[in-house]
């Protein structure tokens, strides 16, 4: 009877933290959908407002992202040749935000809009890369 009981904590305890790691994993997914959900929101913000909400968002994501590596990376030392490369694409499109804040926040909205494709090539090397 002791015995099934430690099996039984055991079971609930390894469950648990399958359950846990799903969830890291799930809220990662979530946010690249959310990246590419306030990316398309940006490009199509009619005022500063919108598309500095989107911009918000999508800085946000990507501080996340530096922070949690993709599991195809996470056993890696920092220093490996991917997940520099990994955290150099982040940092590019860390970049790009910044400059599309500035731009907006200079009542330049169109010109801001047009960084939308650097950063939307930047988003589509790391999901071919990393995914």
């Amino acid at each position: 009877m002791f015995k099934s009981l430690w099996i039984s904590i055991i079971f609930v305890i390894g469950l648990g933290l399958g359950t846990s790691a799903m969830a890291v994993e799930e809220h990662q997914h979530y946010s690249m959908r959310d990246l590419d959900k306030n990316l398309k929101k940006f490009k199509a913000a009619e005022d500063s407002k919108e598309a500095q909400a989107a911009l918000q968002i999508m800085q946000q994501t990507v501080e996340s992202y530096q922070k949690h590596l993709p599991s195809k990376l996470q056993k890696l030392k920092a220093e490996d040749a991917h997940v520099v490369a990994y955290q150099g694409l982040l940092k590019d499109l860390l970049i790009e935000i910044k400059k599309a804040e500035q731009l907006v926040a200079a009542k330049q909205l169109q010109e801001a809009q047009n960084l939308s494709v650097k950063m939307d090539e930047i988003k589509k090397k790391g999901h071919q890369a990393f995914k």
